[in-house]
C-alpha cells in the first residue's frame, strides 16, 4: 500500500515538474524580445549615473589603472565626470563635463582655469545602444541566467569598427585635454584589432545594467612599424535611472572657459602677431646653446660649463660685467627679463631683471632646451615614468601651465607654430598652437639631424650621411639643397648661412644664399651664434681647451671674446 502511495506521489511530482518545465518554455524570450523591451526602457531614461574602470596597457608607457564616477542626462547629452587614475606610484585627478560637441577640462583647480577642446564625441543614448546591436543581433551570442540577460561579441571582423564607435562610452575621458583629442582623433580614424564586448540586461527592468569593453588598436600614427599597440579593458556600471539630478554645464564654466589658443594670445592682437612677437633668443641661437643672448643693444653670455655667472658685455665688446653669480644655462632675453635655467637649482626656470635683480622662479620642472616667446615660456621635461620628453608651456607671469606635445626629441617655435621631431633624425611634424583642439599635426617628411625655423623656411642639416643642408618652406611647395659637404652646426641671418664645414676641418664657412657663393672665414669654428651684427663662435686654443671669438658677420675684425 506504501508503495502504491509512492507511485502515485512519484507520478504527481512528475507531473507537475513537466507543467512548470512546459510553463518555463512557453516564458522563453527571443534576444530581439528583450532588446525591443529594453529599447522602450531606455527610450524612457533621461538620467542615469555610471561608474567605469579601466585599465591600459601600452610598451613605453606601460599600465595605467583609471575609475570613472559621475552621471549624465540623455537629452540634450551632457555629462560630468571625475576621474582617478594611477601610472606607477603616481595618482592624478580630472574633472570634465561633455556637452555635445564641447568638452571643458578643469585645468587649474586653485584659479578656477577650464580649458575647452573640442573633438565632436556626441555619444549616441543608451536606447540608440540597444538600436544598434539590434541591427546588428546576428554577431551576438545570448545568454539567460538569474543575474540577467548577456549579450556579447568577440570579433576582429570589419564589422567591429561601427559597434566599437557606437558602443564605445562617451564619457571616457582622459587626464590631459590634448591626449584626450589625439586618442579621439586616433578612434575616429581607425578601429580596434579586434573587439570584445559584453552587456548585462535587468530582467524586472529592461536596464541595461552593465557593460564590458576589451580591444585593442595602434598608436603608430607614423607608420614606421614601431610598436605602438595599446590595449584596454573597460568595465561599466550603470545605476539610478531617473533618479540623478539633470546635468548642466555650470554657465559660469561656459564663460569662461578658454581655448588653448585664448591662453596662448589673449595679451595681443592676432592680427598684427608676427610683427609683435619678442622671442628671448633666435632659433639658430637656440640650435647652437643658447650661451649669448640680446635685448636688441645690451650682449649677455653665460656659459656653466666653463664657469659661474651671466655676464654683459661692454658696448666695445672687449669686457664683461658679471651681472649674476648663478649658473645658467639657455639664455633668453624678453623687455626687461632674463630667462634661464639654474643648473644649481636643478635646471628649474628662473628669470631676472637684466641688472641681475628681482629673481624669480617661473618653473619647478627640469628645463631642457628653453625658449621663450613675449611672457609664455616653452621647454620639454623628462617624464621618469613614462621615459618621454613633453613639451610644455608656462606662462611667467602666473604660472598658468599646458602641455603641448607628450613626447619630442628636439622643436622649434614659429609664428604660433611647434616644429619638432619625435626622434633624432627623425621626420618633422607641424602643429598649430592656437588651433590645437581642432588639428592633428602634420608631417613633413624630410630626415634632419637638425633643424632650424627663420623667415618662412625650415632649414635642417640632412640625416642621409654627407647630404649637406637644407631649406624647405614650410609650405612645403620649395625645397632647396644648399650645400654638398658635411656640417656640424649652421645659423642663419637675413640672406647669409653660417655652417661648420667638418669636410674642411671644422672650419668656419659663409654661404650668400642668393649668389650661393662661399666664404671660409676661420680655420675652425663652432657654436655659432649670431648677435646684432656680430658672429660669436668657439675654437680650440689648446689642445683640450675650447675659446669663444668674435667677429663682424662679413667675417671682419675677428679677435678674442673677454671670456
Amino acid at each position: 500500500m506504501r508503495f502504491q502511495k509512492f507511485v502515485i506521489s512519484a507520478q504527481l511530482i512528475g507531473l507537475f515538474g513537466f507543467l512548470v518545465a512546459c510553463e518555463s518554455e512557453g516564458e522563453q524570450v527571443t534576444p530581439e524580445e528583450v532588446l525591443h523591451k529594453s529599447i522602450q526602457a531606455m527610450g524612457e531614461v533621461q538620467t542615469y549615473a555610471f561608474e567605469l574602470d579601466s585599465i591600459s596597457s601600452e610598451a613605453e608607457m606601460g599600465t595605467v589603472t583609471a575609475h570613472i564616477n559621475g552621471a549624465a542626462t540623455v537629452q540634450p547629452m551632457v555629462a560630468h565626470i571625475n576621474r582617478t587614475s594611477k601610472v606607477a606610484t603616481r595618482t592624478m585627478q580630472s574633472e570634465a563635463y561633455i556637452q555635445e560637441d564641447e568638452t571643458y577640462f578643469l585645468m587649474d583647480r586653485e584659479k578656477g582655469l577650464w580649458i575647452n577642446v573640442s573633438p565632436d564625441v556626441r555619444g549616441i543614448s543608451p536606447a540608440k545602444e540597444m538600436e544598434l546591436i539590434l541591427e546588428n543581433i546576428d554577431l551576438f551570442k545570448f545568454v539567460e541566467d538569474k543575474n540577467g540577460y548577456r549579450f556579447s561579441i568577440t570579433t576582429s571582423e570589419a564589422e567591429k569598427d561601427v559597434l566599437w564607435k557606437g558602443l564605445f562610452p562617451f564619457y571616457y575621458v582622459m587626464d590631459d585635454p590634448l591626449f584626450y583629442t589625439l586618442m579621439h582623433v586616433i578612434r575616429s580614424e581607425s578601429g580596434p584589432l579586434y573587439l570584445n564586448y559584453e552587456m548585462t540586461i535587468d530582467k524586472e527592468s529592461f536596464y541595461r545594467t552593465s557593460a564590458m569593453m576589451e580591444y585593442a588598436f595602434d598608436m603608430n600614427i607614423q607608420d614606421d612599424n614601431s610598436d605602438g599597440k595599446v590595449t584596454e579593458t573597460l568595465y561599466m556600471k550603470y545605476h539610478s535611472m531617473n533618479e540623478t539630478e539633470e546635468i548642466s554645464v555650470p554657465r559660469s564654466v561656459i564663460e569662461n572657459a578658454k581655448t588653448y589658443g585664448d591662453i596662448l594670445f589673449e595679451d595681443f592682437e592676432r592680427t598684427d602677431h608676427r610683427s609683435e612677437e619678442k622671442k628671448g633668443n633666435t632659433d639658430g641661437n637656440h640650435l647652437n646653446g643658447s650661451y649669448f643672448a640680446t635685448d636688441g643693444k645690451a650682449v649677455f653670455y653665460s656659459n656653466w660649463m666653463q664657469e659661474s655667472g651671466i655676464y654683459k658685455l661692454t658696448d666695445d665688446h672687449l669686457e664683461k660685467e658679471r651681472i649674476s653669480d648663478v649658473f645658467a644655462v639657455d639664455l633668453n632675453v624678453v623687455n626687461d627679463w632674463l630667462y634661464y635655467s639654474d643648473e644649481k637649482d636643478g635646471f628649474n626656470v628662473y628669470r631676472m631683471r637684466k641688472d641681475g635683480t628681482e629673481v624669480e622662479k617661473v618653473s619647478n620642472d627640469y628645463a631642457i632646451d628653453l625658449k621663450v616667446v613675449d611672457d609664455w615660456v616653452f621647454y620639454k621635461t623628462n617624464h621618469p615614468l613614462k621615459n618621454t620628453q613633453p613639451l610644455f608651456l608656462v606662462k611667467a607671469n602666473d604660472g598658468v601651465k599646458i602641455q603641448l606635445i607628450d613626447d619630442l626629441f628636439r622643436y622649434s617655435i614659429y609664428d604660433d607654430q611647434v616644429v619638432y621631431q619625435k626622434e633624432p633624425q627623425g621626420v618633422l611634424y607641424l602643429l598649430e598652437i592656437d588651433e590645437i583642439r581642432q588639428t592633428s599635426p602634420t608631417i613633413i617628411d624630410y630626415p634632419a639631424s637638425s633643424f632650424i625655423v627663420e623667415d618662412g623656411w625650415l632649414y635642417f642639416e640632412s640625416a642621409v650621411e654627407n647630404e649637406g643642408i637644407y631649406r624647405v618652406s614650410l609650405d612645403g611647395t620649395q625645397v632647396e639643397r644648399l650645400t654638398d659637404v658635411e656640417s656640424q652646426g649652421f645659423n642663419v641671418i637675413g640672406d647669409e648661412l653660417y655652417y661648420t664645414n667638418v669636410s674642411d676641418g671644422h672650419s668656419l664657412y659663409k654661404l650668400n644664399l642668393n649668389t650661393r657663393q662661399t666664404e671660409k672665414l676661420d680655420d675652425r669654428g663652432g657654436h655659432i651664434h649670431i648677435i646684432n651684427d656680430r658672429i660669436y663662435y668657439s675654437k680650440h686654443i689648446s689642445g683640450l681647451e675650447l675659446g669663444w671669438f668674435q667677429m663682424n658677420i662679413d667675417g671682419s675684425d675677428a679677435i678674442r671674446a673677454p671670456f
